[in-house]
């Protein structure tokens, strides 16, 4: 059905025009596609909740075929799905598994410690020794260090900026943050 309305207007004002009209149509789709996704992670129901922004579903099934392919990257990072898939309808899949939990947990967490890290005065590229007191699991680790460029995590640390925040909605936790380089304000 696309590719016959392509070829009807290509026949029709030129192969030029139509390729600049194709161009927005698939960039119209894109969009929408993106604000439904958004809009499915927002709903609510009386069997489920809203997903967090930090938090990722696995699948969003969408119905334009055409489009997903070329977009699904952009897509899945957009509405933060692990997957797009085709299918006859748009949902969200918001089963969550533990890895998908414990992947949203440290996403959420991440960007605890960076608006930390901002609250701090800290730059952008300071590196910083981080205390936690709740446990992160151990194959997450690394991807915490690496985003907010903490060259070790401590347990109890004495450092020269505590905050404390809540983390899934759950517990306090108490982040503490020491800078390793750039400030006189290391412990």
């Amino acid at each position: 059905m696309i590719l016959r309305w392509l070829n009807l207007c290509i026949y029709l004002i030129g192969q030029k025009r139509a390729k600049l009209i194709w161009k927005y149509l698939i960039r119209w789709l894109y969009c929408e596609i993106i604000t439904e996704g958004l809009a499915l992670r927002m709903q609510r129901s009386e069997s489920e909740d809203q997903i967090r922004s930090k938090q990722p579903p696995a699948v969003l099934s969408t119905r334009a075929k055409v489009l997903v392919n070329f977009y699904e990257k952009i897509i899945a990072e957009e509405v933060n799905v692990k997957a797009v898939e085709n299918g006859d309808e748009t949902w969200l899949d918001k089963t969550l598994t533990p890895e998908l939990q414990a992947e949203g947990f440290v996403r959420e967490l991440i960007r605890f410690v960076q608006a930390a890290r901002k609250k701090a005065g800290l730059e952008v590229d300071d590196r910083i020794k981080l205390s936690l007191n709740i446990e992160v699991e151990p194959e997450w680790q690394e991807t915490l260090k690496n985003e907010v460029l903490a060259v070790e995590l401590v347990e109890d640390g004495n450092f020269a900026y505590d905050e404390i925040v809540k983390v899934n909605g759950e517990n306090d936790d108490l982040i503490r943050e020491g800078c390793v380089e750039n400030l006189k304000c290391c412990a």
